[in-house]
């Protein structure tokens, strides 16, 4: 079909004529728009945008302006696609945003500013910050040693690590108690959101310092020891997997096993109870067997401490037995 010129429409009138009234007519039809307080929606693109979502939307990458709210929140929920993963760039141009406004229905929108918009994904970098309180927790928790007590000094293999951002979240995953701290090796599990996303392996600088029990003076061995012979120090913990004697009261009327010197440490396999058989002491012998009950005496062979099992000769028959101290000079034939 032949291009007809404006003025055959209207005989008498000129192109300039005709395209005057035709401007016209679209100012006075923009001021009634304004006039009814309607604007249209305007999509200014943006250079370059940090997200932290696992997808990207409109309203992401882009400014958006208009007099409608409900269609500027449609527009802003428009998809875009996946955001790209920790630490990469994804680049998304105008035409390639402009056809995902088409795609959702929303035609004759179009987009300004620049051609193209970068996006990276918000991105968390580990530090020792995250994961020191997790090492404290991990360790009170398979040791016998609190929280507060334990010093991380410092944590490897952890530069530049970088996370997605979201609600992090780290596990040890292991649930023995350490065979070293001055070189800990440990497997950090890391989630994000509630998912796990990966699992990292970490050497750590583990300090324990804590309030424990030294001698205050020489002891010999199988002496009887009292609150005068123990005093109470801040000291680092060389192996924090030996039971040591916090509180005084744990020691009081134990024997040692070994000499201690001042300054020693007093641990529990220094110390035992007192002796409740000598050996060469008679001791009352029981014996409860199918409802028999019988009462002897005996010689002890052996010394012996509550509840162990000991040698003993009864007077009587002249003949050896064996019998768990259950008492102070009494033993209970098994």
């Amino acid at each position: 079909m032949p291009h007809l010129p404006l003025s055959w429409f209207c005989p008498g009138s000129g192109e300039g004529s005709i395209r005057s009234l035709l401007l016209a007519a679209l100012a006075a039809l923009a001021f009634a728009a304004t006039a009814r307080g309607f604007t249209p929606p305007k999509v200014t693109l943006k250079e370059r945008v940090v997200i932290a979502t696992s997808d990207i939307f409109l309203g992401d990458v882009a400014a958006l302006e208009g007099s409608d709210p409900e269609e500027l929140a449609e527009l802003s929920k428009v998809s875009l696609g996946p955001a790209p993963g920790a630490g990469t760039l994804l680049i998304l141009t105008r035409g390639q945003i402009e056809q995902a406004v088409q795609s959702a229905g929303l035609e004759g929108i179009p987009a300004v500013g620049p051609d193209r918009v970068e996006v990276r994904r918000a991105v968390h970098t580990l530090a020792e910050s995250d994961l020191v309180p997790v090492l404290r927790d991990h360790i009170a928790s398979v040791t016998c040693w609190q929280a507060a007590e334990i010093e991380v000094r410092s944590i490897r293999r952890i530069k530049g690590i970088e996370l997605p951002a979201g609600d992090l979240s780290f596990r040890v995953s292991r649930s023995t108690a350490p065979s070293s701290y001055r070189n800990l090796m440990l497997p950090i599990e890391i989630s994000v959101d509630g998912e796990p996303v990966r699992t990292l392996w970490i050497a750590a600088d583990v300090r324990i310092r804590a309030r424990i029990l030294q001698a205050a003076r020489r002891l010999p061995y199988g002496a009887l020891v009292g609150a005068g012979d123990l005093r109470e120090t801040l000291a680092e913990i060389r192996d924090p997997r030996v039971a040591y004697i916090r509180r005084i009261e744990e020691a009081e009327d134990k024997v040692t096993r070994r000499v201690l010197m001042p300054g020693d440490p007093v641990t529990s396999d220094v110390l035992a109870g007192p002796l409740a058989v000598r050996n060469g002491d008679i001791v009352r012998v029981s014996l409860d067997r199918a409802g028999i009950h019988l009462v002897a005496r005996a010689r002890a062979e052996q010394d012996g401490r509550l509840g162990q099992l000991i040698r003993v000769r009864n007077l009587d028959f002249d003949r050896v037995l064996k019998g768990r101290i259950s008492g102070q000079g009494e033993v209970t034939i098994q």
